[in-house]
């Protein structure tokens, strides 16, 4: 791959940190070293500022849209590709539009949370995911503890005891007003997007993934993974094998 090759931008979905992507960034590394790729932190933890008790999905758009335009530089030759997972899929839109027009090369949507126009997170989650979800924000603006049977259940199903232990070290508090504000963005249609699916999700199901995929019209490609919803952490190889066939198929073995 040639100097124009664009850079991974991973970001991390809610009440995690940006470190849980490192296993998967340190796979794509080893497989693609010549690919820059770095994660971007949510306002309110790893030392990026804000308050977790007011923050807004605006606000949390512009923090990493800044956080990306300071690692690389502002500019159209400064081409990336968003990698998101699950909360991500609210304020990836909104990044994209915030960048340099054209900067954006693809999008790759991994088991993210994308609701439909005038919707909110926990009005695409089911039951009973959604009542839990519920409960949990009505108690403080801010998320600081997920009841561990709800995580073992919904977001660790099928890890290995390694790995429940790697998920839990990532967790963090969040703020309630990124599963009930209203993503205000759309992805434009210019992007090529591709969605890598774990087919044992049990926090956002594949049935409800495909939706997401459909309200965006579609795209371009759809891989499945044999994992749970907390792929970047539990299957980071299989991932980092996706990523490059999605977005570098020229690498792919022939």
């Amino acid at each position: 791959m040639g100097s124009d090759t664009p850079a991974l931008v991973f970001v991390h979905g809610g009440v995690h940190t940006g470190g849980c992507w490192d296993d998967t960034i340190s796979a794509i590394g080893r497989a693609a070293p010549e690919v820059t790729c770095f994660a971007v932190d949510m306002p309110g933890r790893r030392g990026v500022p804000g308050d977790l008790a007011s923050l807004t999905i605006r606000a949390c758009i512009r923090s990493l849209s800044d956080q990306i335009i300071a690692h690389l530089g502002a500019g159209r030759d400064n081409r990336v590709v968003l990698v998101g997972h699950s909360l991500a899929g609210v304020v990836i839109p909104g990044i994209a539009g915030r960048l340099d027009a054209g900067q954006v090369d693809h999008v790759v949507f991994v088991a993210c949370c994308v609701p439909s126009p005038g919707k909110c997170v926990i009005d695409t989650l089911r039951f009973p995911l959604n009542r839990i979800t519920r409960w949990v924000i009505e108690r403080s603006p801010v998320i600081s503890r997920i009841p561990p049977g709800l995580v073992r259940f919904f977001f660790v199903n099928g890890a290995t005891p390694a790995q429940r232990d790697a998920v839990r070290a990532n967790l963090c508090s969040e703020s309630s007003a990124m599963l009930t504000g209203v993503p205000t963005a759309s992805l434009p249609t210019s992007i090529r997007t591709s969605w890598v699916l774990p087919i044992h999700d049990r926090a956002l199901r594949p049935a409800t993934q495909r939706g997401f995929i459909n309200g965006l019209g579609s795209v371009d490609r759809v891989v499945t993974i044999d994992a749970g919803h907390e792929v970047p952490i539990t299957h980071p190889e299989e991932l980092a094998a996706a990523i490059i066939r999605l977005v570098f198929p020229e690498r792919a073995p022939s």
